[in-house]
């Protein structure tokens, strides 16, 4: 299986994990985690280096800006606003719609080379845009 390099945007409990089984599925050999607060990022990226020190595998997780994405095979968008008491994921949809579309544009300025976007934050509301890219099945 080709490994691929993945950026993950937003490092809350779902970048997280998504971060975290990329690294142990054995898919990936970078991820690149981003968010609003970089130092969040670097966090999550020294804590997942630390959880993985005994694996048998290596993936190079670190911390950076969207200005390096150009070399990407795959984007994962799981930055959101946090659910207000009350609100349905629908009632979210505004939100992420405008997360999303602050953060896709300086992604393609990047020079993007990867074929792949995944949205997350648009998932809890809508839908999935994604396609294919050497760790993934091919969609009929």
């Amino acid at each position: 299986m080709n490994k691929i390099r993945i950026g993950i945007v937003g490092t809350g409990a779902v970048g997280t994990a998504v971060a975290m089984n990329a690294v142990l599925s054995g898919i990936a050999d970078e991820i690149l985690l981003m968010n609003r607060r970089r130092e969040k990022a670097e966090a999550e990226a020294m804590d997942i280096g630390h959880a993985i020190t005994f694996q048998s595998r290596y993936c190079h997780v670190h911390a950076g800006e969207y200005s390096e994405c150009g070399n990407l095979d795959l984007i994962v968008i799981t930055a959101a606003a946090p659910l207000v008491q009350g609100q349905t994921r629908l009632d979210m949809l505004d939100t992420a719609k405008k997360i999303t579309a602050s953060i896709v544009p300086p992604i393609m300025e990047s020079g993007l080379i990867g074929n792949s976007l995944l949205s997350q934050t648009l998932w809890t509301s809508s839908a999935i845009m994604c396609t294919s890219c050497p760790a993934c099945p091919p969609t009929g």
